[in-house]
């Protein structure tokens, strides 16, 4: 058994989990619980502590399809890190940060539209497609706030 990473495997571990059987949604939601809970996976017999990156991506697995696509726990700090990276620089799309975050574009929508609002991001046009909104951090000192 391994740790989920998508729609697929988080399926086949939910199955495996405490016996290879057919589970409720209940039963899911119960099992992921315990895991966010604790932040350990019993695999094979043995406890497995989870790193902080497999805990955000089993945390968003278990928000975007066990509970659905709108209960999603994106803060907006965690937004704003994507845009201090050094790959920022060239601006990330409502599209790429859904991708990254594993959750629905209507969610990243809202928090993107929260932070231009108070003025920490600023939207700007990519030359190549007028449609496609890009976002940028308005300045360098809203970084030194939250990072």
């Amino acid at each position: 058994m391994k740790i989920p990473t998508d729609k697929s495997t988080l399926s086949v571990f939910l199955r495996d989990y405490d016996g290879r059987s057919r589970k409720t949604r209940g039963q899911k939601i119960e099992i992921m619980k315990k895991i966010l809970e604790t932040g350990t996976i019993s695999m094979n017999g043995e406890e497995y502590k989870l790193s902080e990156d497999e805990y955000n991506s089993i945390r968003q697995l278990y928000h975007k399809y066990i509970l659905g696509k709108w209960a999603s726990e994106i803060t907006l700090d965690q937004i704003l890190k994507v845009f201090y990276s050094k790959e920022a620089k060239d601006g990330k799309t409502i599209r790429d940060l859904s991708t990254q975050f594993n959750c629905t574009d209507e969610i990243i929508r809202t928090k993107i539209e929260t932070l231009v609002e108070t003025g920490k991001l600023i939207r700007s046009t990519n030359p190549e497609n007028k449609r496609q909104g890009l976002f940028f951090l308005k300045s360098k000192r809203v970084g030194e706030v939250v990072a």
